[in-house]
């Protein structure tokens, strides 16, 4: 019998760091994340592409390079594989809109959000992301 693809595997994470550092005694932070399928790993991967190119033309060399950081590698892994997460803003309104475990926001929207987060839970994020999808770990 043929393997039967599933949907990706989500693992569950508790941000017991970032509930320590800002003193969370209510319900703990959660985020979930799946496991990079082909297509995620590809459109991750593809940034890397894009960093430096060369081309000879008789003798005469141009590089094209892009302005990628590892801070945009990283928040475009979490874009790319967060599930779910119960982040709210002070209005209670969640930082982040999922459906059917995958973002519901533009990647625009999605990384404006990120960017207001404090660092320390922006980085147990990216910390539950690698943890999940560890062929990330290096980058490249």
């Amino acid at each position: 019998m043929p393997i039967k693809i599933g949907p990706a595997q989500v693992e569950e994470f508790v941000l017991s760091k970032s509930d320590e550092i800002f003193e969370n005694e209510g319900e703990p932070s959660r985020a979930s994340v799946r496991v990079a399928l082909k297509g995620e790993a590809d459109t991750r991967n593809h940034m890397f592409s894009l960093v430096v190119k060369e081309q000879n033309y008789d003798d005469d060399v141009v590089k094209f390079t892009s302005p990628i950081s590892i801070d945009d590698i990283r928040r475009k892994e979490v874009f790319l594989v967060l599930a779910d997460c119960n982040l709210a803003d002070q209005n209670d309104k969640p930082i982040f809109v999922f459906d059917n475990n995958r973002i519901s926001m533009t990647e625009r929207e999605f990384n404006l959000a990120f960017g207001m987060l404090p660092l320390p839970i922006a980085d147990e994020i990216i910390e539950c992301v690698l943890q999940a999808n560890p062929q990330w770990i290096r980058l490249g």
